[in-house]
């Protein structure tokens, strides 16, 4: 029996191979799609992946020390310690030159590297020796650099003192090399070594660590995957190795109090390190020396001398609060004795690390004899640019001295006592005093009695690395996760595909309907005789389920094709939307499975439900009998009446009050849509039991109210096409007035500029503008925004996967809010919308802040909202909460996470200065702007931007997407026109013995023929109406004019779809000409 219903089913696919392969030709492109698709998908996540682990090499774990150094020698140490390969690197950034052109390329990824780097990731380069430099093809194609060329590279000083720490020397900042390229690195040759996560190729410089660290300090630890322990057994074993000296700690005798010194090369001691050496030795004391502009009493002033905040329990006669001690040198100058007031005045570092001069009254408690514990030049900080010097009027604080005041006398001291103190105070007055970003010490003194040696072995293995500043990440699978989480490709093409999918389907279930009307009589011989209504449907299923799929395996297989072109276009001309050119095509056995298994069950669905239908009128006794207005004409006329009318109304006024909500609008536009369909469903219920008069025209109404679906469905094809046309082509992001407004995406500014090497100066200020030679017209025009930045990884769309940690930057929120700068897509609950900037300086909860980010980072890069928090890793080792409190329309600022100035610089206090710099003025001196900026800043590595092109360089990848939207649109609307003739010319098969009928009563063929041609212009016009009354709603209230919808692509979407129409009408015309309708009535 089985073998007898196997054969019927076979023949009739054959006898019926027109109809059969209308579906397979439907769902081979529905497969097509979603295979294709998830194909997609599957091959960018698998091109991020295999492009994190070769950029990554062997590394696993990721040992930094952020903004600080260590000592190259840690990572032979731990290597040893856990028995896994371990090396050390130094990354910064730089901007190098062509010597023989003066080509320059900003921004450059500089790695220092020994010679144990090439080794540890088994490449056949071994060592790039001193002087050498050994650039990757990105780099060498950009400059046109090959081996033999020399190139300048800039960068900053590797110094373990921050450049912006109290009087940090101003010279020395930026560093100079000359290096000759000696190699070209391929990606093979880990040319495209990175630690960052992001898919773009990035120029990359290769050179011997000693050539741009001369003590041999580096920032990185590189830890091989294989074999390697957990992160918790590589924290104690880093622990374990750890020396004072690794981290830059100082262990000395101090022969004028007979105690242990402690000093560090960063001069400032941070809390948690203090805490971390006094839980190792207890009885370890920190003190502060500061330099103090000047100590005056009534009648005499002393330029420039170092004053202590020292220990109790080394220095007991030091008494709290605005008590010092003067020493008799200092006592005699400027004639003071116990109980005389003298006030001092000094530089203090504010929030942003900026210096500004204090004074306060102070009372002599009482004087000491220069000499023991009183004369002790090791008080004083190692201040690189003061002490060693010769003389005081050489000094260089990083700050401008009144050298004038400074005498002869005070030059004997300084050749005599150096760097001794002449006033002393409580260590708690002095770290109120003088405590800063970078700590409330500048040493710590051991007094019970303890050699160097001692105290030196004592904090070997004890060092906390948290305290030193060291994170460690398994950078492996950071970024493979990243590439997981990364841009769902294979959803974003079924969505970009969709109309095509909707087509698909629409065309599915017309063929099905099709396929079943041409076996009409067929299933009435198997009712006849004695077939049951559950075995023909079970014949019917099974024909249906046997094209489903071949049909689907077939696109599978075609789908392959598809990730190829997809990928190939992604690589090149679709290039906006990925910001790489090295994605592969990839085939996986789960995607291909996954669209098979998803198109059999669309389709099967479909053609279940159209069989069941089908059957059930077929088997019923009043199958045929026209519907006429009652219960569901009445649900309609409600439904219109009641919810869709007031809903448009309401929902209309709403979007043209508030013309910023997409979201009304494209409510207000979708229920005009649905509602034009609803009333052209009602009007071909209603209208054929109100018709009178003309007998022709009731006849052709009373079919549709018979068939709705065979109008609705090509109404809602092409109504549905028009308006993913038009909305498309509106939302293409272009720069506009408003965007270059205060309010606007640029903010009013007209320049960005990044620079390699941070600028310590405020601009903005007259010492700032004469140190950059911006002092001369039209300079004093312009004003400067400045940002600190963090480095993080890129969270722009330009980045393909999916970041946790972007870049920080530390804005002037003062200077936004004063112009009330860029807008706000959403704020947290209790944000002052008039002024959300001030938010920015706000402090919720202990190491918890406030940050803002562009609203497309938060929802597509980061893929939070506002309210959540990011948890980053602060410069002292504990956690930094920051709460996401607003989300920026559209921005220059895309791609990082804002945080006030002053708040950043607790956090951060190593960021030496701004690197970013957002730049106003007049635009009629815009290419005068240019050119100084890269003249005053040329040794800084600036990249200067056209605001305007940085936002639009934003907008190219959702632009390129809309474009391939409006190319898949396209094919999905060739679908639909191909569709609508099918459905036009079905309409007419399925009419043929009615147009029989109609001669036979007397009809002429010319009524019959203007009927044809009526019904189809009507679905035509329903079809046009519906999508532009539609589109137009949901685009013009925020658009606000019609020029920015895409009229040459509606035009020709409109032309093809009425061509379509006038086509099929001409076929069927034709076949009423040349078929004997009669013949056919009596065939019937």
């Amino acid at each position: 029996m089985r073998h007898q219903l196997f054969k019927l089913i076979v023949k009739s696919l054959l006898f019926y191979r027109k109809q059969v392969l209308n579906q397979v030709a439907v769902v081979i492109i529905l497969s097509l799609v979603i295979t294709g698709s998830l194909l997609t998908g599957f091959s960018v996540r698998s091109s991020l992946k295999e492009a994190a682990t070769g950029k990554l090499g062997n590394t696993g774990y990721l040992i930094s020390s952020g903004l600080r150094y260590f000592d190259e020698t840690v990572s032979d140490k731990l290597t040893g310690a856990t028995g896994v390969k371990c090396i050390s690197i130094l990354e910064t950034e730089a901007v190098i030159q062509k010597f023989d052109t003066g080509n320059y390329k900003e921004n450059v990824k500089v790695f220092g590297i020994s010679n144990n780097f090439f080794p540890f990731h088994e490449t056949a380069l071994k060592y790039v020796g001193p002087g050498e430099a050994a650039v990757n093809e990105t780099a060498a194609s950009g400059m046109k650099l090959k081996p033999g060329d020399e190139i300048i590279l800039t960068q900053k000083q590797i110094s373990d003192l921050p450049a912006n720490s109290p009087f940090a020397p101003s010279l020395g900042e930026i560093a100079s090399y000359v290096f000759r390229v000696k190699y070209i690195l391929k990606d093979s040759g880990k040319g495209n070594f990175s630690l960052t996560i992001s898919q773009a190729d990035r120029s990359t410089v290769f050179v011997n660590l000693t050539d741009i660290s001369k003590t041999g300090r580096a920032n990185r630890i590189l830890v091989d995957y294989r074999n390697s322990p957990d992160e918790a057994e590589i924290y104690q074993k880093l622990k374990s190795v750890l020396t004072p000296s690794d981290v830059g700690l100082r262990v000395r005798n101090n022969k004028a109090t007979g105690s242990v010194g402690i000093i560090s090369s960063r001069i400032f001691f941070d809390e948690n390190l203090i805490g971390n050496i006094r839980e190792t030795i207890p009885s370890a004391s920190p003190l502060i020396t500061y330099l103090v502009n000047g100590t005056r009493s009534k009648t005499s002033l002393n330029p420039y001398s170092f004053a202590a905040g020292v220990p109790e329990s080394i220095y007991p006669e030091v008494q709290s609060g605005r008590k010092i001690l003067v020493n008799r040198w200092l006592a005699s100058d400027i004639g003071v004795s116990a109980g005389d007031s003298v006030i001092l005045t000094w530089f203090e570092p504010d929030r942003i690390n900026e210096l500004t001069e204090r004074e306060e009254a102070f009372e002599v408690s009482g004087i000491v004899e220069l000499e023991g514990k009183w004369d002790d030049p090791d008080l004083m900080p190692e201040f690189p640019g003061i002490t060693g010097q010769v003389s005081c009027s050489r000094w260089d604080a990083g700050v401008k001295l009144k050298t004038e005041l400074i005498r002869n006398k005070d030059e004997e001291y300084w050749n005599l006592y150096q760097g001794t103190p002449k006033i002393f105070m409580s260590y708690e007055t002095g770290r109120q005093l003088w405590g800063n970003n970078f700590g409330p010490a500048t040493a710590i003194r051991i007094p019970d009695g303890k050699e160097k040696e001692e105290v030196f072995l004592a904090l070997t293995g004890n060092i906390d690395p948290a305290a030193a500043g060291f994170r460690i990440i398994n950078i492996r699978d950071d970024m493979l996760k990243a590439a997981s989480q990364s841009v769902d490709f294979s959803s974003l093409f079924i969505g970009l595909g969709f109309f095509i999918i909707i087509s698909c389907l629409m065309l599915l279930a017309l063929s099905v309907s099709s396929f079943l009307e041409r076996r009409r009589d067929e299933i009435f011989t198997f009712f006849a005789t004695g077939y049951s209504n559950k075995k023909i449907f079970y014949i019917l299923l099974s024909e249906n389920f046997i094209i489903t799929s071949v049909s689907a395996f077939a696109g599978s297989i075609a789908g392959i094709l598809f990730n190829f072109l997809v990928i190939k276009a992604l690589n090149s001309v679709w290039s906006g939307a990925v910001n790489t050119s090295s994605l592969s095509p990839y085939t996986g056995i789960l995607p291909l499975a996954g669209g098979f298994a998803i198109t059999i069950i669309i389709s099967f669905f479909i053609q279940y439900l159209r069989l069941r239908k089908y059957l059930k009128e077929m088997s019923g006794k009043e199958s045929r009998v026209l519907r006429v207005p009652g219960r569901e004409a009445g649900m309609l006329k409600r439904l219109l009446t009641f919810i869709v009318l007031p809903g448009i109304i309401l929902l209309f006024i709403l979007s043209f009050a508030n013309s910023d909500s997409v979201a009304v609008s494209y409510l207000t536009g979708g229920l005009i849509f649905a509602g034009l369909i609803i009333a052209f469903r009602y009007f071909l219920t209603i209208r054929p039991a109100v018709e009178k008069g003309n007998e022709a025209y009731l006849l052709s109404l009373r079919y549709y109210a018979m068939y709705p679906s065979r109008a609705v469905l090509p109404v809602m094809l092409l109504a549905s096409g028009l308006f993913a046309v038009i909305a498309t082509g509106v939302n293409r992001l272009e720069i506009t007035r408003n965007s270059l407004s205060v309010s606007g995406g640029t903010g009013g500014f007209l320049i960005w500029a990044e620079t390699a090497v941070p600028v310590k100066e405020n601009l903005n200020s007259a010492e700032g503008r004469k140190r950059h030679g911006l002092i001369y017209p039209p300079a004093e025009t312009m004003r400067f925004m400045q940002a600190k930045r963090l480095p993080g990884d890129d969270a722009s769309c330009l980045n393909l996967n999916h970041v946790s940690s972007p870049p920080v930057l530390g804005i002037d929120n003062g200077f936004l809010s004063e112009h009330k700068a860029f807008s706000f897509e959403s704020l947290i609950k209790g944000a002052d919308p008039g002024d959300p900037w001030k938010l920015l300086d706000v402090t919720p909860a202990r190491n918890t802040i406030y940050g803002f980010a562009d609203q497309t980072v938060l929802q597509w890069g980061l893929k939070k909202s506002t309210g959540d928090t990011l948890v980053y890793v602060a410069e002292n080792g504990e956690k930094l909460n920051i709460i996401i409190a607003g989300g920026l329309k559209s921005s220059l600022f895309q791609g990082y996470l804002l945080t006030g100035d002053s708040l950043f610089s607790e956090y951060f206090p190593s960021v030496p200065g701004s690197s970013v710099f957002l730049v106003s003025g007049k635009k009629d001196y815009f290419s005068n702007y240019v050119t100084l900026l890269n003249a005053r800043f040329e040794n800084y590595g600036i990249e200067v931007t056209d605001a305007k092109e940085r936002l639009s360089s934003f907008f190219t990848v959702t632009n390129t997407y809309l474009s391939v939207f409006m190319v898949l649109g396209a094919f999905g609307m060739v679908l639909g026109v191909a569709g609508l003739g099918l459905v036009l010319m079905q309409n007419y098969r399925f009419r043929r013995r009615e147009f029989g009928l109609m001669l036979a009563l007397g009809f002429e063929g010319k009524m019959i023929r203007r009927i044809v041609i009526s019904e189809q212009v009507v679905i035509l016009a329903a079809g046009l109406l519906t999508g532009f009354a539609g589109a137009l709603t949901a685009t013009l209230p925020h658009t606000g004019k019609l020029q920015s919808i895409p009229w040459i692509s509606v035009i020709l979407i409109a032309a093809s779809v009425v061509i379509a129409g006038l086509t099929a009408i001409f076929l069927s015309l034709r076949s009423i000409r040349r078929e004997p309708l009669l013949a056919s009535l009596r065939r019937e």
